[in-house]
């Protein structure tokens, strides 16, 4: 029997495990590093499901039925829910040789790996008490030649520790329910206020106040609940991830979020890690353990995983870090991009490709990157030329006001309101924002 062991407990893990015990026989052990998945729906961005998440079509075919019908929005925990139920009861290891089987064990956090020969042959876990008073413990699992498959997130303990081992794995930087993400950005003189934990009668105030002026339509949902749950819950701290091999040798191979970035906003998360496990099972069927389908993995899906990449710089950049001239000029080429489409130049634009009409079959990524790229950048020259000197001749023209408003905040006696603190939570990354759900 074939013997996998997965490290990552979310939907893309769980995913590919199920896959590997239903079409492969396997037997799989998941490890997570959770002592169980948390039922909070805010601690993850919701996921808007498309048909290039047709795997879940071979685990969960009601669910792939919807997806056809058109786009189907579910959040994160609760897909999580619905695979390791099916894990747990469908393929609970039984000692029955003939089928596969998915064994879960909680509360694993990876922290190292042993190999030999380009083969991790131990891997070290942190195992976290029951309770917050227990202790934790070490301890060191045999891999006994089984290959591992690493979905533990975009913050991937397994991809690290792949940096530090020969050949070198570089990595760079339902329901009535509704969601509003606040972008922080941590230079922004409201940092220390959006990124606080302490819900205090100011807190809450000036969040109220910030949501009135900066999402006026999302202002009218928010309640007291809503203001007090803000400041309990984390901030995302996004991060774009581009590695130069998905695999090491035959022995691991990274999926998900662990091996690319997806830019949240575009809906491409969990449809690009559940496209991450048909391609590797496609593979695993076609290839067999006795050849290389780690490898051939790499070779076959490294290209689409680069191609998401290079959206995920493109949208991040343009969203938290350009320049206020090439915000304007990058919105402006994606508004006539549209225009262009509405008027017949363009047959289509890269949402219809991902949620649209063009979406089934799904296309490449690297397909759909590279029309959204000719599209997208023929423009950029003209709006540039346009947007540049217009934004850059407001700033200058702007520059006594701001200079007027800042001394006003900021001289002894001033009238400026000031946040309860200057300290931020983290060092601020070079490539993404903040945000926290309200």
């Amino acid at each position: 029997m074939e013997e996998f062991i997965v490290i990552g407990g979310g939907p893309v893990g769980l995913l590919a495990a199920l896959l590997l015990a239903k079409e492969r026989l396997a037997k799989v052990t998941v490890y997570e590093r959770a002592d169980s998945i948390v039922d909070n729906i805010y601690e993850s961005y919701p996921i808007g499901l498309n048909r290039r998440a047709k795997a879940m079509d071979r685990v969960k075919p009601a669910m792939f039925q919807m997806i056809k019908a058109g786009c189907v929005v579910v959040d994160a925990v609760g897909k999580s829910f619905e695979l390791l139920e099916e894990a747990l009861t469908s393929y609970a290891d039984t000692g029955n040789g003939d089928r596969g089987s998915v064994t879960v064990v909680w509360r694993h956090s990876l922290q190292g790996v042993e190999q030999s020969n380009g083969i991790i042959t131990r891997l070290v876990f942190t195992v976290s008490g029951a309770t917050k008073n227990d202790p934790s413990q070490e301890v060191v699992v045999e891999t006994n030649g089984r290959r591992i498959i690493a979905a533990d997130g975009v913050w991937s303990r397994m991809r690290q520790c792949l940096l530090t081992l020969p050949p070198p794995l570089p990595s760079k930087g339902e329901g009535d329910v509704w969601v509003m993400a606040i972008s922080i950005r941590p230079d922004a003189e409201e940092a220390a206020i959006l990124e606080s934990s302490e819900a205090t009668e100011e807190n809450k105030a000036f969040l109220r106040e910030y949501v009135r002026t900066q999402a006026p339509l999302a202002y009218p949902f928010l309640n007291e609940e809503d203001l007090t749950a803000y400041f309990r819950r984390r901030a995302y701290r996004g991060a774009i991830i581009k590695v130069n091999h998905l695999n090491h040798g035959e022995s691991v191979v990274l999926l998900g979020d662990a091996a690319h970035s997806a830019f949240p906003p575009t809906g491409e998360g969990f449809n690009s890690g559940a496209e991450d496990c048909e391609v590797l099972l496609n593979t695993l069927s076609e290839v067999g353990l006795e050849g290389q389908p780690f490898a051939e993995y790499n070779k076959n899906r490294l290209p689409d995983v680069h191609a998401l990449g290079t959206l995920a710089v493109y949208l991040n950049y343009s969203s938290f870090l350009a320049p206020a001239p090439e915000k304007a000029a990058r919105l402006a080429a994606s508004i006539f991009t549209t225009v262009l489409k509405n008027c017949g130049v363009y047959k289509a634009i890269y949402s219809d490709y991902t949620f649209g009409t063009l979406s089934d079959p799904p296309l490449p990524y690297r397909t759909i990157v590279s029309r959204w790229k000719w599209q997208e950048w023929t423009l950029l020259p003209l709006t540039r030329l346009i947007f540049w000197p217009i934004v850059t001749i407001y700033i200058i023209l702007t520059l006594p006001f701001w200079g007027i408003k800042w001394l006003t905040k900021n001289i002894p006696g001033g009238r400026g309101r000031r946040g309860p603190g200057t300290a931020l939570k983290g060092e601020p990354s070079p490539v993404a924002s903040k945000s926290k759900c309200a």
